[in-house]
């Protein structure tokens, strides 16, 4: 019984210190001239859609493309901040989980 106890804690081990390992990647690609370039272009491409969106007609196909011109640009912030708070939250875990076993 405890074997498999053992075989699920250390899926879970692994698959937290590969969530805290991919977060410290992305926080490095966001300080990266690459990471701080695309950032840029992303909120750029963001603004640019709301100006258009707000010049377009409703219901338009230029509102439309304006729309997804903002979501895409909004789609990869949020997947970069997501992958940032999920090595965030791995890393408290793995620290939790430390300090229990220590206990």
């Amino acid at each position: 019984m405890n074997e498999g106890y053992d075989q699920n804690q250390n899926s879970t081990d692994d698959a937290l210190l590969a969530d805290a390992r991919m977060g410290l990647r992305i926080e490095e690609f966001l300080a990266s001239d690459v990471g701080r370039y695309l950032v840029g272009r992303g909120e750029a491409e963001e603004a640019a859609g709301v100006e258009d969106l707000l010049a377009a007609e409703d219901g338009s196909k230029e509102s439309l493309a304006a729309r997804q011109r903002v979501g895409v640009a909004k789609l990869f912030k949020t997947w970069l901040i997501e992958g940032v708070e999920a090595g965030i939250a791995a890393t408290l875990n793995l620290r939790l989980m430390e300090n229990f076993d220590d206990e």
